[in-house]
């Protein structure tokens, strides 16, 4: 178990949370490690068929950056920062199961953008966001800059980082921030069933969905297309989907599925 970072595995979840709840889970270099480790983890355990990344107590997902390490950062040492938070980016989105970000308070700064990175998030009602670098005399050096523009488009991406105002849940499910806002009582009980169902789904199918759409969402349509074939046809040979197809021409639930 980390220092920063708790790892538990729940049937087939792994669920990662930023444990700092008394500096509201600010990432510092250090929570940046654990969670990169936590994930190769995660990606290493082919009983792991979905993640959830968290925050420790009841006020914040993560409130960003440590400031106190950062007022200290030169740009020099910033250059390292952003590429070690850049690779944790690149591993939400390259790892072979979902990544689903269950913010339950807070998503300020790099916690906001840790979030965007992940496959999708699910909010607290009481959930806050905000693109507040600017604030502090900085950019969003976590891929904010390019993941709120993808999901946001560039005009009211730079509105919201331009401002570094505070966005409520409802907001961020209506501009497609958030995909699924739950209320704060519920808020466990509600990820931890969808995350199971992901993790019930054939994996295959899963992990080349992801490729698809990542990959396909940076290229020319032409050029997806073929990506979606290349994805789409190893599919066909694997034992788990001759079982699925079976299951539902048999009108019966389909055995566990085995990830070949």
């Amino acid at each position: 178990m980390g220092e920063f970072v708790l790892y538990e595995k729940k049937a087939n979840v792994a669920w990662i949370t930023i444990n700092r709840p008394d500096v509201l889970n600010a990432i510092s270099t250090s929570v940046m490690k654990e969670l990169l480790d936590y994930l190769n983890v995660a990606e290493k355990d082919m009983d792991v068929l979905c993640t959830v990344i968290t925050g420790a107590g009841e006020k914040a997902f993560s409130a960003g950056g440590d400031i106190k390490e950062e007022l200290k950062t030169t740009g020099a040492m910033a250059l390292e920062f952003c590429s070690m938070a850049h690779t944790i980016c690149s591993k939400f989105q390259t790892l072979r199961i979902p990544v689903i970000a269950a913010v339950n308070g807070y998503a300020l700064g790099g916690g906001m953008e840790f979030a965007l990175a992940c496959d999708f998030i699910v909010a607290a009602d009481t959930a806050k966001f905000g693109m507040v670098a600017v604030n502090l005399g900085i950019i969003s050096g976590f891929g904010g800059t390019q993941n709120l523009v993808r999901a946001v488009g560039k005009a009211r991406a730079k509105e919201i980082m331009f401002t570094g105002r505070i966005i409520n849940a409802q907001e961020c499910f209506d501009l497609g921030i958030v995909q699924k806002v739950v209320e704060k009582a519920s808020f466990i009980k509600e990820v931890t069933a969808l995350a199971t169902e992901i993790a019930s789904k054939p994996p295959y199918a899963i992990r080349a969905t992801k490729q698809s759409v990542n990959r396909g969402i940076e290229v020319d349509i032409e050029t997806a297309y073929l990506l979606e074939s290349g994805f789409a046809a190893p599919c066909y040979d694997t034992e788990d989907k001759y079982e699925a197809m079976a299951a539902f021409l048999e009108k019966r639930n389909p055995e566990k599925f085995i990830n070949r």
